[in-house]
């Protein structure tokens, strides 16, 4: 299993005041610090959120970080999780995203999302209800835009996108194109991922283990009939320090706050443990997080790598509401010199990019 880290563009606690100039340069330079000292550490990649119209966020330009973490680092991969491909023209995507493709040589990943939070539409001028559709056209178009050239440019007739006789360039600094991770956790959207990615990316949402299962399967079944790559991502929010007690004092009432968040938007109610605010307790929580002393971290992650398939995980180790930049930091640091190493004795080289006997579907598994 591989392991990423998400620098979370959230700074602050939800609806907190809008910030200064100060307080968001001085953000800025600890995201990018502290991804560079992720390379250094181990991690497999850096995986940025698309987030706007929220004074939490101090960094709404997705894009724009990925490609200042191009410039800064070296061989660590680069994604979304997730664009949200429903607010934008597909043709600028594919426009952005291969250019950090290339300014990176080769080490994207695009993690394209159709989207829940409601003002994200509005910020854009879109109906929140044509999203779906947004976002079928607007992968269809990527991938043909990836796939065009100055000399058979392409046109597209759809509901949301009409393009006519375009093309974009230069081209992707991979090929055949950037592997693409659809994310969902929808049936239906669970059988896209399958039928138009190489991947399939999660949210941090609690797990039920048979649900998750039957989930995998129709996933893996999907991607077959497509003959494509059937790789799972997971990501989760983790908190790690030199005591177990410690990093629960530290970041289970975080975790717990977050996750009442979302049970407020309706997103937690299908999970059986978690039927009413009164479930929100540490000991139901604890199985839905990557929480402890290193050993602990260990322990949890072989459990996704063996129960579940899981073949890459991407770490969040900071909330809206906590932990500190500071305290942040050092989780990133303990996690990658002390859980990370467990994983990468187990790596067996399987995905190592370039293999000369499969360069093309290693290029597209992205890891």
């Amino acid at each position: 299993m591989r392991i990423g880290y998400m620098p979370d563009t959230h700074a602050a606690d939800y609806d907190a005041p809008h910030p200064g100039r100060d307080e968001v340069a001085e953000f800025i330079d600890h995201l990018l610090e502290t991804s560079q000292m992720a390379e250094d550490v181990g991690y497999d990649g850096l995986w940025v959120p698309d987030r706007h119209m929220r004074p939490e966020t101090y960094v709404p330009d997705q894009m724009g970080l990925l490609s200042s973490l191009a410039t800064l680092t070296d061989e660590i991969k680069l994604g979304t999780w997730a664009n949200v491909l429903s607010l934008y023209n597909p043709m600028r995507i594919a426009e952005q995203v291969a250019y950090i493709d290339q300014l990176s040589k080769g080490r994207f990943v695009y993690v394209p999302a159709m989207g829940y939070h409601p003002g994200y539409p509005q910020y854009f001028g879109h109906d929140p209800d044509d999203k779906f559709g947004r976002f079928i056209d607007g992968l269809e178009v990527i991938k043909e835009a990836w796939a065009s050239s100055k000399d058979e440019p392409f046109s597209f007739d759809g509901k949301y996108h009409q393009f006519e006789e375009v093309f974009q360039s230069p081209d992707p600094y991979q090929e055949p194109r950037p592997p693409i991770w659809p994310g969902g956790q929808a049936d239906p959207a669970i059988e896209r991922a399958g039928e138009l990615g190489e991947g399939w990316a999660l949210d941090p949402f609690p797990l039920e283990e048979e649900t998750f299962k039957r989930q995998i399967d129709l996933y893996k079944e999907a991607a077959e009939e497509r003959g494509n790559d059937a790789r799972i991502g997971l990501m989760r929010d983790a908190y790690v320090a030199p005591t177990r007690e410690e990093a629960e004092e530290v970041f289970g009432p975080i975790f717990k706050e977050e996750l009442l968040f979302y049970y407020h938007q309706g997103i937690l109610t299908h999970h059986p443990d978690f039927q009413s605010e009164d479930d929100f307790t540490l000991e139901n929580l604890r199985d839905h997080m990557v929480i402890g002393n290193p050993e602990d971290c260990i322990e949890k992650m072989a459990e996704y790598e063996e129960k579940y398939d899981i073949d890459y995980c991407v770490m969040r180790f900071r909330l809206p509401k906590g932990p500190s930049l500071e305290k942040e930091r050092e989780a990133v640091e303990l996690f990658g010199e002390e859980v990370l190493p467990y994983f990468h004795e187990e790596d067996d080289g399987e995905w190592i990019l370039n293999n000369e006997e499969d360069t093309e579907t290693h290029m597209l598994a992205g890891f």
